[in-house]
C-alpha cells in the first residue's frame, strides 16, 4: 500500500512543522503534498521535509455555520485533486496541524475511505433520499466521520472529481437552504462525494482523538486527531 499526504495549513508553523515530522518518522519517502492557504510561506518546511509544495493566494478558511462554504468547498477539493495526481500514490491521509502519526499505518486493499467511528454525527433523512433518489447514491450509513486522518484511495477520487465536484457546485445553494447545513465541512462532502461513487465506509480502529480517548498515547492508535499541544495561541 503506497501511501500519501494531504496538509492544508495557514498559519502555525510548529504544529505544521511537528504534523509533518510525525509522518516522516515512519514514511521518510512517501509523497507529501503542503499547500499554504493564502497564509504563510511554508516553502523551507517543505524543503526540510521533501515535501511538493504550493502557495494559494485564494484563502478558503472556515465559515463558523458552513464550513468550507460553496466556493470554498469546491476549492477544496480542486486542491486535493491536484495533490492526488501529484502524489501517485494508492491511498492519501488528510493531514492537518492537530494529526500525529504515532505508529505505522495499515490500509487493506478492499478499503475505499476510513475515518473516525462518530455514528452521532447523523446526515438528515431528506438529504439522503434527495441524492439517493436524483443521483443513485448509496449511503451504506447515515452518518460521516471523515475528517483529519481519514485515508483516501486516490484512483476513486481521481476518476469522479470532475462528475461529483460539478454536482455539489450545482446542488450546494439548495443542499444547504433546505437539506444539510453542514454540507461545507469537509468531513461532511467528502463521505458523502464516495456516497456519490457507491463507495463503502470504514471506521479506522486505529485512528482516535485527544478530546474523547484519555488513551490516545497508545501506539495502537497509529493516527490521533485534535493533537494541538504546538498551537500557539
Amino acid at each position: 500500500m503506497n501511501l500519501g499526504a494531504f496538509h492544508q495549513a495557514y498559519n502555525n508553523k510548529k504544529a505544521t512543522e511537528n504534523a509533518i515530522k510525525s509522518f516522516r518518522k515512519f514514511y521518510p519517502q512517501n509523497p507529501y503534498f503542503l499547500y499554504s492557504d493564502n497564509g504563510l510561506d511554508f516553502s523551507d518546511i517543505a524543503k526540510k521535509y521533501n515535501c511538493y509544495y504550493e502557495y494559494c493566494n485564494y484563502r478558503i478558511g472556515y465559515d463558523k455555520c458552513f464550513g468550507f462554504g460553496k466556493e470554498g468547498s469546491q476549492e477544496w477539493m480542486n486542491r486535493f485533486y491536484k495533490a492526488c495526481l501529484s502524489l501517485n500514490s494508492d491511498y492519501v491521509i488528510m493531514m492537518e496541524d492537530d494529526v500525529l502519526i504515532q505508529n505505522e499505518i495499515f490500509v487493506s486493499e478492499e478499503i475505499e475511505f476510513c475515518g473516525l467511528y462518530i455514528p452521532t454525527n447523523k446526515f438528515p433523512t431528506e438529504f439522503i433520499e434527495y441524492l439517493t433518489n436524483k443521483y443513485s447514491a448509496i449511503f451504506h450509513d447515515d452518518w460521516y466521520g471523515s475528517g483529519g486522518g481519514s485515508i483516501f484511495k486516490s484512483s476513486t477520487f481521481i476518476d469522479n472529481y470532475q462528475k461529483i465536484s460539478a454536482i455539489f457546485k450545482e446542488e450546494y445553494d439548495y443542499i444547504i437552504e433546505n437539506l444539510n447545513v453542514n454540507f461545507g465541512w469537509v468531513d461532511n462532502f467528502m463521505t458523502t462525494f464516495y456516497y456519490m461513487c457507491g463507495k463503502q465506509y470504514t471506521p479506522n480502529p486505529h485512528l482516535t482523538e485527544v478530546t474523547t480517548n484519555p488513551n490516545w498515547k497508545n501506539p495502537y492508535f497509529a493516527i490521533v486527531h485534535q493533537y494541538k499541544n504546538f498551537y500557539e495561541a
